[in-house]
């Protein structure tokens, strides 16, 4: 219950790390100590709020009065956080009670829903190994329906019609989820490209000074002693820092004011800015060092086994699923002979004391150079300028979503084997698993240190999560938001016999295509993947020619009308639709009886089966001048004289009833009415976007049999599409 209406509740403001950081800065450019420098600085910003240049700001909010019901109130920023320290505030600011206060009813069941869907999928996962699709598919849709119920909850929470209705905790959810991905997005850019979030200069000086006061500095002194790693410069400094202000601003005078900060650091103050958070520029400064700490990570290893069920006991889920990626090509042999590598049973023994062994070392690995990771990827920095993360200029980061975020690694494998093209060997997926496996533990640590700075305690500070689900050789990207394909080689560990295809996007998955034609368009996509991942040459040409052939595959079919790539209607007699029958779909049942029937035949049973058909009848002057291109003098007549009683200012698409004229194709009549150019735009946009991923920009509206002959001929039964 908050009764507190205050604003201006403070005549000095504590701004905490802010005064001993800016402190730090002051102390070391004045020469005076850092006591001094933090009273000087508390004592500005104290004197910038009494002259009023400096403005706490009001916090406008709903609490609670003495009886339950909720007031409007208003208070400092700093009243409202300092007010919060008994509960959890999500980064929307809405406060919260804390779990040990009163449990929401919707938490355990969510962990429950989590837990059980984990289940499934691993379930599901050893039943497509065996060869059991029915099995498969049936955990398929557990999970899946698992994973749904736990969505829903925050449309629960948005829908004022049930008794959850609780729209702060739709926006909180909603912040917190773009906090996490932020939070990776941002870890993940200046771990693996040293690529970092500088859009102001302010905000490299900050993160000079915040990163040499956050640090373990007596830690980092030892680090640099013990492995002996390289001390940047002032100049190594500016190199890491241009390489990422270059994308946002130029400027020499903030340049050199940044320069001048860092004249002001120590040794180890400058390795500590340059280290934290940033794999990559560890890496480029000490080469050798990070070669050794991979080459053990994904050293192979056997172990003798036992007992078999506590082999694994004590691997956690991220060193089993490394394990697995290390010793790819051995899960690929038994995947593709449908042997499930389970400790469950006794069976192929020498490929789980490798598993095992291989885990286990890459465990006292970690171990050994525990410290390394201590001091500079679990650290109380978190990533740059997460809040402004939308402005991110991504150099390794893919892409994107919700909850998600996908690396490229392949700069590592490059790097790490001295090549200049991936082979996609078992040697470097595992170099790949090994940097994945760093980044996802310090990202761990700082999901955990953004819970705890919410002020979430206990068990439930590990609920916050990311972690390593798709493993693909390719992954391409279409130009348009959410749309990509790539080829899933691993899912959570569990090697896949074949690369499966992974579609995402509307117009990729496009489920309202003919089956047959979906079915050749995921080929291609897939063709392109395994063309990348093998290293081969991809024929422009070729492809170009076979698009050409599949469109006139498909403007044959449309001129036949042909039942399995047309679009189907049931119209209904004119009782069964509110509207006039001039403005209902009966209108075309009309049409055609009045004016085609008595040379083609009467629709006399409703409801029928009609199919829909595009025309060059797009404005009322068009529609004139394609009654003129009819051939028969008489159907022309009686098509003017049926737009007299039922004027229409555009006839774009005619349904025409399949029972009377499918099998014979498209009358003469209407054929001169008919566009199926669109149509046939429609049918093969897949095809297009494919292309465009290849380079090939198509002009709207042309057709690419416009330009290219086909090579192939391409024919639709009612499975397949087959090359003739």
């Amino acid at each position: 219950m908050d009764t507190s209406n205050t604003i201006n509740d403070s005549s000095t403001i504590d701004l905490g790390d802010y005064t001993r950081d800016t402190g730090l800065l002051i102390s070391r450019d004045l020469n005076i100590s850092l006591e001094e420098g933090i009273e000087l600085a508390t004592s500005i910003v104290n004197d910038e709020k009494r002259a009023g240049r400096v403005q706490v700001p009001v916090v406008e909010y709903q609490g609670k009065d003495q009886y339950g019901d909720r007031v409007l109130r208003k208070k400092s920023l700093i009243s409202y956080i300092k007010g919060a320290k008994n509960g959890i505030i999500a980064p929307s600011g809405t406060v919260y009670k804390s779990h040990d206060v009163e449990l929401s009813i919707h938490a355990d069941n969510t962990k429950e829903r989590v837990r059980k869907r984990s289940i499934c999928k691993k379930e599901g996962f050893l039943a497509e190994q065996r060869g059991d699709i029915n099995l498969f598919n049936k955990k398929e849709k557990f999970q899946k329906t698992y994973k749904a119920a736990n969505n829903s909850l925050t449309g629960l929470l948005d829908n004022q019609y049930n008794p959850h209705y609780c729209p702060s905790s739709h926006y909180s959810l909603t912040s917190v989820t773009a906090s996490v991905t932020s939070i990776g997005n941002s870890l993940g850019e200046s771990m693996n490209a040293g690529n970092r979030m500088y859009t102001r200069p302010e905000i490299v000086i900050n993160h000079i000074v915040s990163t040499s006061t956050n640090s373990d500095m007596p830690l980092i002194r030892r680090l640099i002693s013990k492995y002996n790693l390289y001390i940047p410069t002032i100049t190594d400094c500016m190199y890491v820092i241009l390489k990422s202000t270059r994308f946002y601003w130029h400027s020499k005078e903030r340049d050199e004011e940044i320069e001048h900060t860092l004249s002001l650091m120590t040794d180890e103050e400058r390795a500590a800015f340059v280290y934290i958070n940033d794999l990559y520029h560890l890496r480029y400064y000490n080469p050798l060092l990070m070669k050794t700490i991979i080459s053990g990570l994904i050293e192979v290893h056997d172990e003798e086994i036992t007992d078999m069920d506590t082999a694994m006991k004590g691997v956690p889920e991220d060193i089993e699923i490394l394990s697995k990626t290390i010793l790819y090509d051995r899960m690929l042999h038994h995947a593709k002979n449908e042997e499930v590598v389970s400790f469950r049973d006794n069976l192929y023994r020498g490929t789980k004391e490798k598993l095992v062994g291989t885990g286990r070392h890459s465990m006292a690995v970690l171990d050994k150079y525990d410290d390394l990771i201590r001091g500079f990827f679990k650290t109380k920095c978190l990533p740059v300028n997460i809040a402004d993360v939308k402005k991110l200029v991504r150099a390794c980061t893919v892409l994107s979503d919700t909850d998600s975020t996908c690396a490229t690694y392949q700069d590592w494998v490059l790097w790490y084997f001295n090549i200049s093209t991936p082979k996609f060997t078992s040697a470097e997926i595992g170099v790949t698993g090994a940097v994945l496996l760093i980044f996802t533990r310090a990202l761990s640590h700082y999901l955990e240190l953004f819970s705890t700075r919410m002020n979430i305690k206990g068990e439930y500070v590990k609920m916050l999560a990311m972690k390593n689900e798709f493993y693909w050789n390719v992954m391409v990207f279409t130009g348009m938001t959410k749309h990509y394909f790539a080829d899933v080689a691993i899912r959570e560990g569990n090697v896949f016999r074949e690369t499966k295809l992974e579609l995402k996007g509307s117009n990729l998955i496009n489920s309202t295509l003919p089956s047959q034609i979906k079915k050749l368009s995921d080929g291609y996509f897939m063709k392109t993947n395994k063309l990348i991942a093998s290293g081969q040459k991809i024929n422009l040409s070729e492809i170009l020619s076979e698009v050409a052939g599949i469109e006139q595959m498909v403007l044959r079919k449309l001129k036949n009308l042909d039942s399995d790539i047309l679009k189907e209607e049931v119209i209904s007699d004119a009782s069964g639709y509110k509207l006039a029958r001039d403005k209902s779909p009966f209108f075309h049942i009309l049409l055609w009886n009045e004016v085609f029937a008595p040379k083609y035949g009467e629709v006399k049973n409703l409801p029928a089966v009609t199919v829909k058909l595009k025309t060059i009848m797009t404005t009322k002057k068009r529609i004139v001048e394609g009654i003129k291109l009819i051939p028969d003098s008489k159907i022309r007549d009686r098509f003017t004289k049926f737009l007299e009683r039922y004027p229409k200012d555009r006839l774009e698409i005619l349904r025409i009833p399949k029972e009377i004229i499918i099998g014979s194709g498209v009358p003469e009549d209407l054929e001169v009415l008919m566009t199926f150019r669109p149509a046939v735009q429609e049918l093969c946009s897949t095809f297009y976007t494919i292309l465009l991923t290849l380079g090939y920009f198509r002009k709207p509206g042309t057709l690419i049999s416009d330009i290219y002959a086909p090579a192939k001929r391409f024919e639709m039964n009612k499975k397949t599409i087959e090359l003739t």
